[in-house]
């Protein structure tokens, strides 16, 4: 979801992929491959493809931008909020699935 933010909040200039990771992943050591990944989560919540971008444009050795309003963004607003749900589903489906590996290992250890 910060990555969305972050590409949104660019109002449609061009966001490295630099820019992101240092935006989304202050504390946290990642590779390149999470911003392609998360923005291809993006692209699945909110039904387009990277070759007929209506909404998130990749733009080669550059980065990524969202497409301005009047050039091909044309999503409702029950398509925005349902594609960030789905974000916010992902997120917490895989705190869960963290936290629930954490007592698991917890428990076997006898603590």
């Amino acid at each position: 979801m910060d990555v969305l933010v972050h590409l949104i909040e660019a109002e449609g200039d061009v966001v490295s992929r630099e820019s992101i990771l240092e935006n989304v992943w202050r504390d946290t050591v990642v590779n390149d491959e999470a911003v392609s990944l998360s923005v291809s989560r993006i692209r699945t919540a909110l039904g387009e493809s990277a070759k007929k971008p209506r909404i998130i444009q990749t733009i080669p050795k550059r980065g990524y931008r969202v497409v301005p309003p009047g050039k091909g963004f044309r999503v409702s607003k029950g398509r925005i909020a349902f594609a960030l749900v789905s974000l916010l589903l992902i997120v917490m489906t895989m705190l869960f699935l963290q936290v629930q590996s954490i007592y698991h290992e917890v428990s076997s250890a006898g603590l």
